[in-house]
């Protein structure tokens, strides 16, 4: 079978995975920000099989795509397919007036989210950003939001006063923190939080129907213990929508 290597390409992870048409094997992720995209790779990819396709979302700006693009043509003889968000495909509608200009990460997780729901959709990636798009029952995106992620957050607030970073790995908070690191992480977290759970509110009210919310990305696991609804955690969204769409050509 035709082996696919499937890859979300974030401002500081990449997220892969090989799949043969048939399935997805277990997902792998790398760290690439402050660190030689090279080596990252070589370390990573240097063993693995030759895939026939390398198929791409990447939010990363255009050197770090143009380094990986050249050691995947290095390496494979191969030429990347970075994907381009259209303006309608796999039974959605893009609702930007340039539908390029959607990152193509959010189209595939808007695809796997809806493919795996066939309803309305609320699709939150917390990653360095976080991203909050709607899809309707019909497939049609509504829209969405973009907002500084956790550590992004974090890093505006200490880089502008002499407050220490927070360890947001302790679980979740109270809402009223009683240290200042406590009062920080609980800001950050529940900010991001309360505006997935107004959004799910509105758009339920405006669709006029029960809006299933899927939460992936890197920090995803730290927003979902502060959602009192009921959520699907699907850490492979992007991958999982970039197979549709590669196994769709």
């Amino acid at each position: 079978m035709m082996q696919t290597l499937l890859v979300d390409f974030g401002n500081s992870r990449i997220k892969w995975a090989l799949h043969d048409g048939a399935g997805q094997q277990a997902s792998s992720v790398l760290i690439h920000r402050q660190q030689s995209l090279e080596a990252v790779l070589t370390q990573a990819w240097a063993s693995l099989s030759p895939p026939q396709r390398v198929v791409i979302a990447s939010v990363a700006d255009a050197d770090r795509k143009a380094q990986l693009s050249g050691w995947i043509q290095q390496h494979w003889s191969l030429t990347p397919e970075f994907i381009v968000s259209p303006a309608t495909g796999q039974g959605l509608t893009n609702s930007y007036r340039d539908p390029e200009k959607l990152g193509s990460d959010r189209w595939a997780a808007m695809v796997a989210a809806y493919h795996a729901a066939h309803t309305a959709v609320c699709v939150v990636d917390c990653g360095s950003a976080v991203t909050i798009d709607v899809v309707d029952a019909t497939g049609r995106h509504q829209g969405g939001m973009i907002l500084p992620g956790i550590h992004t957050m974090q890093a505006a607030l200490t880089a502008h006063t002499a407050l220490a970073p927070v360890d947001f790995s302790r679980g979740p908070l109270t809402l009223l923190g009683t240290s200042t690191q406590d009062a920080i992480a609980s800001g950050i977290t529940h900010a991001i939080s309360a505006l997935v759970q107004q959004t799910l509110a509105e758009q339920a009210q405006t669709l006029g129907t029960t809006v299933i919310c899927f939460l992936t990305g890197g920090d995803a696991g730290i927003i979902a213990p502060l959602l009192p609804l009921a959520y699907v955690l699907e850490p492979d969204l992007v991958l999982q929508g970039l197979a549709i769409m590669a196994h769709a050509t």
